[in-house]
């Protein structure tokens, strides 16, 4: 069991170190990850190229044919990634500005095998999986920033934890994650020094 480490001030602005996760199994968030849709929208900033944001998926050891649904930078990319048990689908958006210490939106939306990536308002990047399943079974577990081991879990999709700050979460248009309150458990978080963008 992860613990928080101690801190004198409440995190309402997490900052994660690439070693560091929260960790969420809350109804409320799981039911809005899992099934046909999902719309994630937040706000980041970040100077790595790499590091995973946000990850649900099957207990390992994960298979390539196992449900999952990811959002990380990826040698500079920012990359989209699901399967629904059918194929894996790779929506990536490449732009160096995203990794420049300022604060950006994001927003990742999966209608059925259908994924759309928005940044900053403007650009759009879209892209499908294969095969005919539209459903996301993942085990109802939420990671947010990292997790244990990343590298492993992800069967190398990702190397790392993201290193940088989340002012915000909002899932399905709706549900505003309280990063601290709603979290099972977690490891390194701190707050973010500086929340304006």
């Amino acid at each position: 069991m992860y613990l928080f480490i101690e801190i004198r001030e409440p995190v309402y602005t997490p900052m994660f170190s690439g070693k560091s996760f929260l960790m969420y199994t809350v109804k409320k968030i799981s039911e809005r990850v899992s099934g046909s849709k999902i719309d994630i929208q937040m706000r980041i900033k970040t100077k790595n190229p790499n590091g995973l944001l946000f990850w649900s998926g099957r207990e390992l050891p994960l298979m390539p044919s196992n449900d999952y649904l990811a959002l990380g930078f990826v040698n500079g990319a920012l990359q989209f990634r699901y399967n629904l048990g059918s194929g894996e689908a790779v929506i990536s958006y490449n732009d160096t500005r995203l990794y420049d210490g300022k604060w950006h939106s994001i927003k990742a939306q999966r209608d059925k095998q259908d994924g759309f990536l928005e940044v900053d308002k403007t650009e759009i990047v879209e892209g499908s999986s294969p095969g005919s399943y539209t459903i996301l079974n993942t085990n109802k577990v939420l990671y947010i920033g990292g997790m244990p081991d990343v590298s492993q879990m992800t069967i190398q999709k990702f190397k790392s934890g993201f290193d940088g700050c989340i002012s915000r979460i909002i899932l399905a248009e709706d549900y505003d994650i309280d990063f601290i309150n709603s979290a099972q458990s977690g490891r390194n978080i701190q707050p973010c020094s500086n929340t304006r963008g």
